[in-house]
């Protein structure tokens, strides 16, 4: 969803290896910026015994290369206020 509201960062592409009874998947970022030469680079790595498993962590680490450079994806105002409605019925 960060990528559907930032189309300016670029292409990302999920690959994967497998080998010794894991799955290693990896997630770059092509940039698309015509002003510029094209570049690869990897947002995020994971590893897991399944290809769920291993792609889960690597977007964990390709969502905090993002966070750190100030894309973020917003919750939505249902999700804020059910968040609100639980925190209330906790106190």
């Amino acid at each position: 969803e960060i990528m559907d509201k930032h189309p300016s960062l670029g292409r990302l592409k999920y690959s994967e290896k497998r080998g010794d009874g894991f799955v290693k998947s990896v997630i770059t970022l092509s940039s698309t910026d015509r002003r510029q030469s094209p570049r690869t680079e990897i947002l995020g790595t994971g590893r897991g015994r399944t290809k769920s498993l291993a792609q889960r962590a690597a977007a964990e680490g390709a969502i905090a290369a993002l966070k750190e450079r100030g894309f973020v994806k917003k919750l939505p105002p249902e999700y804020r206020e059910f968040a609100r409605a639980s925190r209330a019925s906790r106190a």
